[in-house]
């Protein structure tokens, strides 16, 4: 039943890898973020029954964010400092009392406020070598339970997940200071600026552009882009801001009249600059006297990399790809990451291919073929790429098309490209716990009687018998007592790798308990199940006779066949009971002293 209730536990992991791929920066702020980590890991680790969550402060304060069953308010008035408060590691630790860790002074503070603890795994979050959050889940003194060692590895996991989220949050973060930043600094600039969104209304406005237009901002956030173009330019404005506003080619810088609220005409140099923000496309507009362009130049060539810069902190590139002439360009951000040095792809997409894995390809153009096809709106894919090293990472692909000819084909495909090889791997290896037992490698009980379940099902439609043999090692406790645990895995590994070798690839072993393994036999009756067992117990016999152990390795089995009336745990009920009459054979047999001492 434990094991069951960790199985649904580390399932859950699932929904949090879901959590943190879906994460909305915007949608709440740091507090809230870190609260909902701690409050997912709660959920994740059965034992548990206190956590919080607290952030190191620039200031070398310790803050409290969240508790769940400690004191939140009277935490939060605690002033803690940062160093005596910093774990000695950056792993998840196993701490009998979490108030060991702390001096006198900081014990007596906590005391106050945190119940008293039984057991605690605590851990910090770290950014660039930096301690800037921490985590901890507790048992209470009085419960009579201990963290599992399968719970101390997902906390692992967790932790490794949390610290790459939390590291996003703080990109963003950050992201957002630069556009106030963004904002600050055209609201200084000699240039006029303003976004202008795909309605070709105004977004956004800085204060020399209301001094250009002698509009106030209200006012011209109200108007049409078109309203302040003299007549005589407004249709090659119009074509030329379109063709920019969906990617195509054209002119980006040239002299136009506008209208300002006093009727004057005025010559102002346009240039534009087609970017996304908050997942829309706009067009960033300067304006400015033609006089005046030199000497601005540069600060507008600044504005424009903020956007190159936040691109390059994100780690994510950005490719175009021409469908008709099959060239693509890749920006340099995935290559960093994959070892080669300033180093960006711009040639045949051929070329390209050559770089990934061969066993990938089909698979991997799929979905980018049904979306030349007009099939799908926008296509996603991954596969593997070779790095520098020659070893292969993962690459996430999405984009869709942005530019088309008369007749609706695609002529350009715009779109990013990440790398998820950590997130594959902690997939894996999350998938693995979820379906395989860890020490002997064969399907655990979860998996195994699912299993059983659709052979039953198989059964009934096919006609075809099916029988299983529950099987008991013998002694385990006593091996464990007397010889050690690592004694006892190889007891349990030999035992599992004899059984294996004996068996037909069609046949399946999973591992139901500490000693306890079922083996399923599809399209096996009664007789024939015994005869494989007959096998087995030759190979058990042969092993104990030709290696020398300070034990006897001795399995009690018992075999059943399906019979379509029983319920699948009746099935194994009736293999069980047969188990236990050939244990208590064994155990009065003096042939078998020697194994159950």
């Amino acid at each position: 039943m434990e094991n069951n209730n960790h199985l649904n536990k580390i399932k859950k992991m699932n929904n949090l890898i879901e959590f943190l791929v879906n994460l909305d920066p915007f949608d709440k702020d740091l507090d809230e973020f870190l609260s909902s980590l701690l409050r997912e890991l709660m959920i994740l680790v059965p034992e548990a029954d206190c956590g919080s969550v607290l952030v190191y402060e620039k200031n070398g304060k310790v803050r409290f964010v969240d508790a769940v069953c400690h004191d939140l308010k009277a935490l939060k008035k605690l002033e803690l400092n940062e160093k005596e408060f910093l774990l000695p590691k950056n792993e998840v630790l196993l701490v009998k009392d979490t108030l060991e860790l702390h001096s006198k002074e900081t014990k007596r503070k906590l005391a106050s406020a945190i119940k008293p603890l039984k057991e605690s795994l605590v851990f910090d979050l770290r950014i660039n070598g930096q301690n800037v959050a921490g985590m901890g889940i507790d048992i209470l003194k009085e419960k009579e339970k201990h963290f599992s060692a399968r719970s101390i590895v997902v906390t692992k996991l967790f932790k490794n997940l949390a610290s790459n989220a939390f590291r996003i949050k703080l990109l963003e973060e950050e992201l957002m200071k630069t556009n106030k930043k963004f904002k600050l600094m055209s609201d200084f600039s000699p240039v006029g600026i303003v976004l202008v969104n795909s309605n070709f209304t105004f977004s956004y406005v800085n204060k020399m552009a209301c001094k250009m237009s002698g509009y106030t901002s209200d006012e011209l956030l109200k108007m049409h882009f078109w309203e302040l173009i003299h007549p005589d330019f407004v249709e090659m404005v119009k074509e030329r801001g379109i063709k920019r506003l969906n990617g195509a080619p054209a002119i980006k810088e040239y002299a136009v009249k506008i209208i300002t609220k006093n009727k004057e005409e005025k010559w102002v140099d346009l240039r534009s600059k087609r970017i996304e923000l908050f997942g829309q496309n706009m067009l960033l507009v300067s304006a400015l006297n033609v006089d005046e362009l030199k000497r601005v130049q540069e600060d507008m060539k600044r504005i424009m990399q903020r956007y190159e810069l936040a691109l390059e902190a994100s780690q994510i590139s950005v490719f175009e790809y021409d469908v008709k002439n099959e060239m693509i360009e890749i920006s340099r951000e995935m290559f960093t990451q994959l070892g080669f040095k300033n180093k960006k792809f711009k040639g045949p997409f051929k070329e390209f291919k050559k770089m990934v894995h061969p066993d990938d390809i089909d698979k991997a153009f799929a979905s980018f073929k049904s979306h030349l096809k007009g099939e799908m709106e926008r296509f996603q894919t991954e596969y593997r790429i070779r790095s520098k090293d020659n070893s292969w990472q993962w690459i996430s692909i999405n984009g869709k098309t942005i530019e088309r000819d008369e007749k609706g084909k695609p002529l350009k495909i715009f779109g990013i490209m990440s790398n998820v090889t950590e997130q594959k791997e902690t997939q894996e290896k999350l998938k693995r716990y979820a379906t395989y037992d860890e020490l002997t490698g064969v399907y655990n009980r979860r998996t195994g009687l699912a299993i059983l379940k659709e052979k039953m099902k198989s059964s009934v439609r096919s006609g075809q018998p099916l029988s299983i043999c529950f099987l008991d090692i013998n002694n385990l406790k006593h091996v464990n007592d007397s010889f050690g645990h690592a004694a006892g895995d190889e007891l349990i590994n030999t035992s599992v790798n004899l059984i294996l070798d004996n068996i037909r690839e069609s046949d399946v072993l999973c591992r139901v308990g500490g000693d306890e393994f079922l083996l399923i036999f599809p399209a096996c009756t009664i007789e024939n199940s015994e005869k494989k067992w007959s096998k087995i117990k030759k190979a058990i016999k042969d092993e104990n006779e030709s290696t020398k152990r300070p034990y006897t390795i001795a399995i009690s089995h018992g075999c059943a066949q399906y019979d379509y009336a029983y319920s699948q745990d009746e099935f194994i009920a009736v293999a069980d009971m047969k188990m236990y009459d050939e244990k208590r054979k064994m155990k009065s047999s003096s042939k078998y002293s020697d194994s159950f001492r």
